[in-house]
């Protein structure tokens, strides 16, 4: 099971930090392949265009990620990852909730598609420090003005 949960792993589950407790949504893991990384941080898709193109207008360019159904099959509909925004789990966390059947694994993401929303999530001001080390245990935030 554990193997299961790496970077670009895609999850379908519902999230508990969310309001809404009974929509599942689609998730990406960030953390590189750290199995001894007990936290993991998750950004996730949405299909709300309308609300992904309003947040747009507040966000820095590139920093959300747009995927087709051709690139990414488990998709019905153009799907978006907003990448200013992101979300803890604890890895025992994630495996129970695979133990329960309270998750679905998914195919991963493709290399390229994984890439850029994990470019994106850096590139984002919104995202904090702590999470962007989590994601990358090499990361040196940039301090230039």
């Amino acid at each position: 099971m554990a193997a299961a949960v790496n970077h670009g792993c895609v999850l379908y589950f519902v999230h508990d930090g969310f309001i809404d407790k009974e929509t599942r949504h689609y998730f990406v893991v960030l953390n590189e392949d750290k199995k001894s990384d007990e936290i993991l941080v998750l950004t996730w898709a949405t299909s709300q265009e309308f609300k992904v193109l309003e947040r747009m207008k507040r966000y820095e360019p590139g920093t959300v990620v747009d995927v087709y159904t051709r690139d990414y099959k488990e998709f019905t509909k153009r799907t978006y990852f907003d990448c200013n925004s992101v979300r803890r789990i604890s890895r025992n966390d994630l495996l129970a909730k695979i133990a329960m059947k309270r998750l679905r694994v998914c195919e991963p993401l493709p290399d390229e598609i994984f890439k850029r929303i994990r470019e994106a999530v850096m590139k984002s001001k919104k995202v904090d420090i702590t999470d962007k080390i989590l994601i990358d245990h090499d990361y040196k935030m940039d301090i230039t003005v």
